[in-house]
């Protein structure tokens, strides 16, 4: 059994545990899950853990008013004593009330936290918001039945500003979006087009800028990496926004520019006078410049300013195809294997690109671990499981895509 001294210290541990770090988890675990896509399935989660902030409110706040009530002071040498320099309830069973309240809490906090990692939302674990992977503005491989999709967006980024409809328009820039799901190829077409503007003789545009819009909206850290990379140098600190804003203002005057913003998305936490202050710096540059939006939702690409976003195009049946044979049989042909055992990989590749639901993600995915080992008997095992209908999960950055094979053969 323990002694009044344990007990009390016993006490004063949770308690110290609620107030710093229980309740804050309550809250993050709160904000996260009404941010949740989720949110319509979890709204009785949500207000059990509201219950328990408010009874975790209620309990630092009842000890706290007591301090001057009951017991003797905490010793002002107890390690506790500088974060709790409170008093506990002289009555028995009022602390043993307490103590089964503070159980609980820890209870419903541990539970929750168990809970956050099957949703994928923020944890006190990883004080990471989301994972995600920055992209750059060249294509890590060769790109594949994009030409015509990328001719179209270069012929826009031409566009008389004055007179196309692509795009909202300012007295210098205009603001053109591509659209689709994720692994749709929208990140690609945008380092296509990127390449192929740096890789002309005679430079349409001054600068070429891109900037991929990380899970945190942050306009400061935004226009370090927009001059970074227009600039090739760190960007100085600058104490004040303002300031940051009338320098890159001056250092973009009069040069035509076109900024990519990759994976840009828009919620409550980026309203449109964030998306207009985000752009102020480019009031100086010369007409016609560029901003070259790519984002998952068309109303996200509207939000930023483009007035008919494009949607991205699904690869005919032959080109992805080609993808996913460019990236599962690499050079295997020509120096692994003869060419029977080409002829069957390729026979094989082809039935399982066929239940790839066309994305370009899973088949660059999944062709890049049949490339390592061009073996037929490895292959028809991962014909087999699609066959099966096994679901596969590629992470890619902040997110995770779950493709599930087709018993028929035929695309979902």
């Amino acid at each position: 059994m323990l002694s009044q001294h344990q007990s009390r210290k016993q006490v004063l541990v949770k308690l110290e545990n609620l107030q710093i770090f229980l309740h804050p988890k309550l809250l993050i675990l709160i904000e996260a899950a009404q941010l949740s896509p989720h949110r319509h399935v979890l709204e009785q989660w949500i207000k059990k853990l509201k219950l328990a902030s408010k009874e975790a409110e209620n309990v630092l706040a009842s000890v706290e008013s007591s301090k001057h009530e009951t017991e003797e002071e905490v010793d002002s040498h107890s390690p506790y004593s500088e974060l709790l320099n409170f008093k506990l309830p002289k009555d028995s069973s009022d602390k043993k009330n307490l103590m089964k309240s503070l159980e609980n809490l820890e209870d419903i906090v541990n539970e929750a936290m168990t809970f956050v990692g099957l949703l994928n939302l923020p944890s006190s674990r990883n004080p990471k918001p989301t994972q995600f992977r920055e992209t750059i503005s060249s294509p890590s491989s060769k790109v594949i039945g994009r030409d015509k999709d990328r001719d179209d967006i270069v012929k826009l980024l031409r566009e008389d500003i004055t007179t196309g409809s692509s795009s909202y328009t300012c007295n210098s820039y205009s603001v053109i979006g591509i659209w689709g799901p994720g692994g749709s190829g929208k990140t690609t077409l945008a380092q296509y087009v990127c390449e192929y503007e740096k890789s002309l003789q005679e430079k349409y545009f001054d600068l070429v800028i891109w900037a991929y819009f990380s899970p945190e909206f942050d306009i400061y850290d935004l226009w370090k990496k927009i001059w970074g990379f227009a600039f090739k140098e760190a960007c100085p600190d600058f104490i004040y926004l303002e300031e940051i804003q009338s320098k890159l203002e001056e250092q973009l005057r009069g040069k035509m520019i076109l900024l990519v913003l990759d994976n840009a998305w828009y919620d409550k936490r980026v309203s449109v006078l964030n998306v207009q202050q985000l752009f102020i710096p480019l009031r100086s540059a010369k007409s016609g410049s560029k901003i070259l939006v790519t984002t998952r939702m068309e109303e996200t690409a509207k939000c930023f300013g483009a007035t008919n976003p494009i949607p991205m195009q699904e690869l005919d049946e032959e080109q992805f195809l080609s993808l996913f044979m460019h990236h599962a049989l690499g050079y295997a042909d020509a120096h692994t294997c003869n060419n029977h055992v080409v002829e069957m990989l390729t026979s094989i590749g082809k039935e399982i690109a066929s239940m790839l639901c066309r994305s370009p993600l899973v088949a660059t995915t999944v062709a890049m671990e049949l490339r390592i080992r061009p073996d037929p008997d490895f292959w028809l095992s991962m014909l087999d499981k699609v066959l099966k209908g096994l679901v596969l999960r590629i992470e890619s950055g902040t997110s995770q895509y779950w493709y599930a094979g087709v018993t028929s053969g035929t695309r979902s």
